[in-house]
């Protein structure tokens, strides 16, 4: 079965779940198997320094608590005890030390950031904001409180006044990054740009673009945003165009097109995690209808100029084509110099192949192109980042482009988004977590869709409660990345 037959259509025949394998530094990483009850236990070391696991009730009775009482008149050794408490995911068990630092610390802000932190892990929103409040208006402005609020303003589903908490905080401390890129991302997420018409081919007119920075099921408040560091200043980016599909007459969407927007979303998320530089993928709308679609190529011109001329102006642009002229199918991409539009080398990818292999050569020939041809410094992925196995990786690309369309109709400025099959969404997603049920990455894309289904179709939700609990019970990831799944479900189902 070919990749247009299948990419929206009968899930990968079902092999044995496997560890993934290389895909390149720019793709993939192996991550160790973690104890099958990890989610529920706690590392520790005994006196020879060998690593030991003992359960979370056990830690909390006969270790944890302990040492909270045993510290509590002592606010540095207190404070580090509670900070590695919630970090191990304890909650209610430790407000009332938390509470009892808050009015003995000889640090103020220190006790009251903690505070916050623990009412934040225990649902507690309101009683944090009020918190940070009172200590504004007694102590007076505090970059760290500052920031600390609009981290509370936004669970609360204040965006203004987190973005004004921001700007207060930046302007106390103008080289906060926590702060600083905070704010960078809110002001990014519901960013419009209306581009030239001129830029677009003749019956293209009328357009707007959506540029996603980074990984899809990053964007939109999700949790796992805080994975990602900082880019450097001066770090190159990479804006990448697809919504080109050649070839194919059909009158309605179809396959091909849902892949020249999913192949965009992989390699500006690839680029942005594996990578020194930047990955951006542009998508075009047409207001009122839906996603644009290109029937013939644009020039390397009309890339460059499709790719703006104010604000974040990338620095390259990659375009990609789908050709569907011949049986055999292909995927064509082009690296371009924005400056010159200058096409800089270009690769045509066989893409009929229903194994998913193709999509690795792809990541693999692109990580190849960006350092021989412009310098990127190609980088290890982080451990919790790494692409499916080839039986599934074209069903990841399939459930990027859904929750694509998922998040357009959860974007104000977006006229006319419309969302079909959320049912098979949802199977289809839950289906590839257990399909690849030791995955960080299709851990964390399960539970950003099931956060914008929350907030776009809440309806369907209901039934996928419970097959979510059983999922992070039964196939629990990385502590890291379940501490932050479990606050996803909980922010979905409550």
């Amino acid at each position: 079965m070919g990749i247009f037959s299948k990419f929206f259509g009968q899930k990968p025949d079902p092999v044995k779940p496997q560890e993934p394998s290389p895909l390149t530094q720019s793709a993939a990483r192996k991550e160790a198997p973690a104890p099958a009850d990890e989610a529920r236990t706690i590392k520790v070391f005994d006196e020879t320094g060998r690593e030991l696991f003992i359960s979370r009730n056990q830690w909390l009775d006969n270790v944890l608590l302990t040492d909270l009482e045993r510290h509590r008149d002592q606010s540095d050794e207190l404070h580090g005890l509670l900070v590695k408490a919630l970090d191990d995911g304890f909650g209610a068990e430790i407000v009332p030390y938390a509470e009892h630092l808050f009015h003995t610390d000889l640090l103020p802000s220190r006790g009251t950031l903690l505070l916050a932190q623990v009412y934040l892990a225990n649902d507690r929103p309101e009683d944090a904001q009020l918190l940070l409040e009172e200590y504004l208006d007694e102590e007076g402005e505090d970059s760290d409180i500052l920031t600390m609020l609009a981290k509370v303003q936004l669970q609360l589903d204040n965006r203004e006044a987190a973005e004004a908490s921001l700007v207060a905080a930046l302007e106390v401390e103008p080289d906060l990054d926590d702060a600083r890129c905070l704010l960078q991302e809110l002001q990014r997420e519901h960013e419009e740009e209306t581009v030239d018409p001129a830029s677009f081919p003749a019956t293209e007119t009328g357009l707007t673009t959506l540029t996603i920075e980074g990984p899809l099921w990053m964007r939109q408040r999700s949790p796992f945003a805080r994975l990602l560091g900082l880019k450097s200043t001066g770090a190159p980016r990479f804006m990448v165009i697809g919504s080109t599909v050649v070839g194919d007459q059909a009158a309605q969407e179809g396959p091909a097109d849902h892949l020249s927007r999913a192949v965009p979303l992989l390699l500006a998320e690839v680029i942005h995690i594996a990578s020194d530089a930047v990955g951006v993928a542009l998508i075009p709308w047409r207001q009122r209808e839906g996603f644009a679609r290109f029937g013939t190529p644009c020039s390397d011109e009309v890339l460059c100029r499709m790719a703006g001329s104010e604000g974040d102006v990338p620095d390259f642009v990659i375009g990609v084509t789908i050709d569907r002229s011949s049986p055999e199918g292909k995927l064509e991409v082009s690296l371009i110099r924005a400056a010159d539009a200058e096409r800089l080398a270009e690769k045509a990818i066989p893409c009929n192949d229903g194994s998913g292999e193709w999509i690795y050569e792809l990541c693999t020939e692109m990580s190849k192109l960006l350092s021989a041809k412009v310098g990127v410094r190609m980088a290890s992925a982080p451990s919790w980042y790494y692409l499916p196995v080839e039986a599934y990786v074209a069903d990841y690309l399939v459930r990027l482009e859904q929750q694509l369309r998922l998040s357009c109709l959860n974007l104000d400025f977006l006229e006319g988004a419309v969302l079909r099959g959320e049912r098979e969404i949802l199977d289809g997603v839950f289906r590839l977590c257990l399909d690849q049920p030791r995955n960080p990455t299709v851990r964390m894309l399960y539970a950003q869709t099931l956060r914008l289904m929350r907030k776009a179709r809440p309806e369907f939700l209901a039934p996928y409660r419970e097959r979510a609990d059983r999922l992070q019970r039964d196939y629990p990831v990385a502590r890291e990345i379940s501490v932050l799944v479990d606050g996803a479900l909980h922010n979905v189902f409550g």
